[in-house]
């Protein structure tokens, strides 16, 4: 999970959002993370459970789809911690990016699905160019642009990317 300066419970763990949607979602991860160890192979076979999440509706709670204007994102972008594995290997969580606002460019640094539960995302990824030696800056071109939206298919991540709504 990404910390963008948002106090959050330091030690909470398991169902922050208890809903069974979610629960079918991390048994299905559990299941595949116990039978598929390629990392990007799994992450592809858990599409349609996550895609049967996102196609849901009711189990998000509002305080958890709203924007949240004290965030350290700015513009209102809300990210909301729905489960947190305590060890650490499965974190999901409900990002809100209010209409017209911008993530600042961002590297995932882990595999990850991105789907939209409601509305529509615009997503720039970009290629980094330089070595990575140096922590503080990276150099980085438009690799390609990406739209997504409630009924666009959901996607695999591990790219540095912004995105818009």
């Amino acid at each position: 999970m990404c910390d963008f300066g948002k106090p959050h419970h330091d030690h909470a763990f398991g169902f922050l959002v208890d809903a069974p949607e979610i629960r079918a979602l991390v048994d299905v991860t559990r299941r595949l993370t116990a039978e598929i160890a390629d990392t990007p192979a799994r992450v592809e076979a858990l599409k349609p459970a996550f895609a049967k999440l996102l196609a849901a509706e009711g189990w998000l709670p509002h305080e958890y789809a709203s924007p949240d204007f004290t965030s350290g994102m700015g513009s209102g972008i809300g990210q909301y911690a729905l489960y947190r594995a305590e060890d650490g290997s499965l974190t999901l969580f409900s990002l809100v990016i209010p209409a017209g606002a911008e993530t600042p460019v961002h590297d995932h640094l882990a595999w990850g699905l991105i789907g939209v539960y409601r509305g529509r995302q615009h997503e720039t990824i970009y290629r980094r160019l330089d070595d990575g030696s140096d922590e503080t800056k990276a150099v980085l071109e438009v690799s390609r642009t990406h739209t997504m939206d409630t009924a666009s298919s959901i996607r695999s991540s591990r790219h540095w990317t912004t995105s818009t709504t």
